[in-house]
């Protein structure tokens, strides 16, 4: 899947994160990041520099911090994420149930309690999330 576009700007080498980075090592990065390289807190002959640099910083963690654009990003590159644009209303709704999916699935499989069912119900219930947000991408 490279794509020239991914080639040239590769959210994950912006925020220097591994592919399997967690959302919350997303966040810390782009926090840090971001304080680092805001344009405001550079010197005047940096500014510019500083201000592209902050721009890619902000539209890694735009794609990496969501887990459906994430998913699709790993999948599709720069197409995906454009398709998911260009069709943004109508993934809002799909977005949320995704992120509810995900959490009860975590939380499922963390959870000692949980049985195999439980377990494979949730699972199930994650690939259909998934297959439901690449109907809304294609």
């Amino acid at each position: 899947m490279e794509s020239t576009e991914k080639a040239l700007f590769d959210p994950y080498k912006v925020l220097n994160l591994p592919e399997d980075a967690s959302q919350k090592e997303v966040k810390s990065r782009f926090f840090s990041l971001s304080r680092a390289f805001h344009p405001d807190k550079q010197p005047t002959e940096l500014f510019q520099e500083s201000t592209q640099q902050f721009e890619k910083i902000e539209q890694a963690y735009k794609i990496l911090s969501t887990p459906m654009r994430k998913y699709v990003y790993d999948k599709y590159g720069f197409e995906g994420i454009k398709v998911c644009n260009d069709k943004a209303d109508k993934l809002a709704s799909v977005e949320e149930d995704y992120k509810a999916t995900v959490n009860r699935y975590e939380t499922i499989q963390d959870n000692e309690e949980s049985d195999d069912i439980q377990k494979l119900e949730a699972r199930g219930d994650l690939k259909l999330a998934q297959e439901v947000q690449m109907h809304f991408t294609n």
